[in-house]
């Protein structure tokens, strides 16, 4: 069961409840030893399924609306872009971005979160990242 919650204006909503992999858990994807849809698939397939180990820190910004410029993260070895593919509108998830916090410094692992974060237009989430960096 995964529940995703979003913020707005300061109060934390529940968006939605689902029986299935969701949005909430693509982090899987680059920092756990089997992804969610995996499991997923592991499950309706009749097979076992195993408590998966988390392999390394991520953070996953969902980019929302329309994909940002990710020619800007291009060489970052530590930055993975997931483009759905999907038509752009206002409020839709249209893909994210997985930020990698095992092959660099915590500073830049900081600093580029917060960029991203500021770029989807979370500057209070930003702000945080900023202070985990000069904090």
């Amino acid at each position: 069961m995964a529940m995703e919650f979003f913020v707005k204006d300061g109060r934390l909503l529940v968006n939605e409840m689902a029986p299935r992999v969701h949005n909430s858990g693509h982090w899987t994807m680059d920092g756990a030893d089997q992804s969610q849809f995996l499991q997923h698939i592991k499950a309706v397939a009749g097979q076992a399924v195993s408590v998966p180990k988390v392999t390394m820190p991520v953070a996953m910004v969902n980019c929302i609306g329309e994909m940002p410029d990710v020619s800007k993260y291009e060489g970052l070895d530590f930055v993975t872009t997931y483009d759905y593919g999907k038509e752009p509108r206002p409020e839709r998830k249209v893909g994210h971005i997985n930020v990698l916090g095992e092959s660099q410094t915590k500073a830049v692992f900081y600093s580029t979160l917060a960029k991203m974060l500021e770029d989807a237009g979370e500057k209070p989430l930003a702000d945080l990242m900023n202070q985990r960096v000069n904090g």
